[in-house]
């Protein structure tokens, strides 16, 4: 009974001690968040653009990992967003033309790809989006928030010591002047105007052609296809074996996703930014009513 007692135990430890090396193999060979390990030299890195766009830091941050990484051949820039903060996408789709000029980058849009969205897509060097992807909204919005009669209601006021006429435009407690206005639809012309560039050079269409369709209004990755804002009709997965063909890479390749893995609570918070944004009750937009974005909604 003693020995058997013996082997049942040597028989457990024996298999916790293989689980414990499968998990570590996983970890280290198998986890693109790790490394690549075995599958050195035929890696794709992804890079994921989600919700809203707020700030370039961490896919800044990613963008240069994977740069640096030699035995990652090429990118997918898989972007789920509806577009954001015109600064931000500026920034990322700085940073992936950049890295354009070392990997083949290919931009996989998902449900919705428009606005800010579309403007980082445009960096890449092919785009894919299924039929069915929202994409376009090629323009610029500035949103102002004005909730005067609500002080007056709960008797709040509100005194501002300033220097220069336009110094306070987007005080909360009343509109906005007309005077104001003249020169926010010029800073959101201009902006608007840079988009419109982007989009003619990185798509090679006419400045005619852009303008045509740089409104704001959205299509499906079918008409988008059709207009030229796109170049293939396909999924993540088609994405991926594309950018393993522009990477010299044979078979399907290893994905590599560089983004650091989260918290439970950093993720929490992550979604609860993203929630405020959403419904407009952002701290930041509070604090500053004037919000300058590249976003669909």
């Amino acid at each position: 009974m003693k020995h058997k007692g013996l082997v049942i135990a040597f028989v457990i430890v024996a298999l916790l001690g293989f689980s414990f090396i499968a998990g570590m193999f996983a970890c280290f060979f198998l986890n693109g968040d790790v490394g690549t390990g075995f599958f050195s030299g035929r890696a794709v890195g992804v890079i994921e653009v989600t919700g809203p766009i707020i700030t370039s830091k961490e896919i800044i941050e990613e963008i240069e990992k994977i740069r640096e990484d030699d035995s990652i051949k090429s990118v997918v820039l898989r972007v789920d967003s509806p577009g954001g903060a015109v600064a931000a996408s500026q920034e990322i789709f700085e940073a992936v033309t950049e890295l354009k000029k070392d990997k083949p980058v290919i931009a996989s849009m998902g449900t919705v790809a428009a606005s800010g969205g579309y403007y980082v897509s445009c960096a890449a060097t092919e785009i894919f989006a299924s039929s069915g992807t929202t994409t376009g909204s090629i323009g610029v919005r500035l949103e102002h928030l004005n909730i005067g009669e609500l002080m007056k209601w709960a008797k709040f006021d509100q005194e501002t010591i300033k220097s220069g006429k336009l110094k306070n435009m987007f005080a909360i407690n009343k509109p906005l002047s007309s005077e104001a206005k003249v020169v926010l639809q010029s800073l959101v012309d201009e902006i608007h105007t840079q988009f419109e560039k982007i989009v003619s050079e990185s798509r090679q269409l006419s400045d005619e052609k852009v303008k045509e369709i740089s409104d704001g209004r959205i299509f499906t990755g079918s008409m988008a296809l059709k207009l030229g804002l796109i170049d293939h009709l396909g999924g993540f997965v088609s994405a991926v074996k594309r950018a393993g063909e522009l990477g010299g890479i044979d078979g399907y390749p290893k994905l590599v996703y560089p983004k650091k893995r989260r918290g439970i609570v950093e993720r929490l918070f992550a979604e609860a930014k993203v929630l405020l944004y959403e419904s407009r009750l952002d701290v930041a937009e509070n604090l500053q009513p004037m919000l300058l974005q590249m976003s669909s909604n």
